[in-house]
């Protein structure tokens, strides 16, 4: 077992520091069948395939460009625990487990129900009450290591060229990958034709908004890396400005809701369009 994550006395805040050669290479090895499990049940004439989550989960892990996931451990009595983050609900991370440890925790409910895990097969498992309390009791006592997956070395070797952006510079934007989009759109060299094109298709996003006190209009919204929380905000003051809010709130709780459900109804649709785009 990890060493570090066995000592008691140990504080761990600075996370892969914390973990040997050894030991980081035995929970390499857990993430990699982890991601080798996940892409069986992905490839072409699965019968079901895999969830939403469980795509997220895998994609972070083989392209941690795009977006990590943090990974937390602790060992007791029972062994290794290791837990991967779960963007939905921060505070409730996917447990990580073979069939085995699955039957040793049946607390711990699978993810996908209808995923039957099969032997040497990993899985990813939804928390209990107890084992979020745990995780919660053992950070606050610096007894829990969380390290992102990049560390471990498990992602898909990304493309290296000496020059990347003199490579893109008369690329079509047809031809482009993702990842080139991204680059360009960063780069942001002026008089670039692609950015525009870029910008709609990356962090463009259209949904249904209403303003107060006037009719629903379809607009798009850009939700920029270093912005997107402010463009959230106004838009929701747009919907439902504070001064209103405030009033309402007090003097006329029905309209408040009515007003507060308007407003949850665009934050919805925006988030769908979101998820969506985020994981096509």
């Amino acid at each position: 077992m990890p060493r570090c994550v066995q000592s008691q006395g140990c504080h761990l805040s600075s996370g892969i520091d914390q973990l040997n050669n050894t030991e980081i290479d035995h929970i390499k090895g857990i993430l990699l069948n982890l991601v080798r499990s996940l892409e069986k049940k992905k490839a072409v004439g699965s019968h079901q395939g895999l969830i939403t989550d469980e795509t997220i989960v895998l994609t972070a892990l083989r392209h941690p460009e795009r977006g990590d996931v943090e990974i937390s451990l602790f060992t007791d009595k029972e062994g290794l625990h290791v837990f991967v983050s779960n963007r939905r609900e921060l505070d409730s991370p996917f447990a990580v487990m073979n069939l085995q440890q699955s039957h040793r925790h049946p607390e711990r409910r699978p993810l996908d129900s209808g995923n039957v895990l099969k032997e040497n097969e990993y899985g990813l498992f939804l928390t209990s009450f107890q084992d979020r309390e745990t995780l919660k009791t053992r950070s606050a006592a610096g007894q829990l290591v969380r390290v992102f997956s990049t560390h471990f070395g498990i992602a898909d070797p990304v493309e290296k060229q000496s020059n990347p952006m003199e490579a893109l510079k008369g690329k079509a934007l047809a031809e482009c990958s993702l990842s080139d989009k991204l680059r360009i759109f960063i780069d942001n060299a002026p008089g670039d034709p692609r950015l525009d094109a870029i910008k709609n298709e990356l962090f463009g996003f259209k949904i249904v908004a209403q303003k107060y006190k006037q009719k629903a209009v379809e607009e798009t919204f850009f939700l920029l890396p270093q912005n997107f929380q402010n463009t959230i905000g106004q838009m929701i003051r747009d919907a439902y400005p504070y001064g209103v809010r405030k009033s309402l709130r007090t003097s006329f709780p029905k309209d408040h809701k009515q007003e507060q459900d308007k407003v949850h109804k665009q934050l919805s649709s925006l988030l769908t369009d979101v998820e969506i785009k985020t994981h096509l």
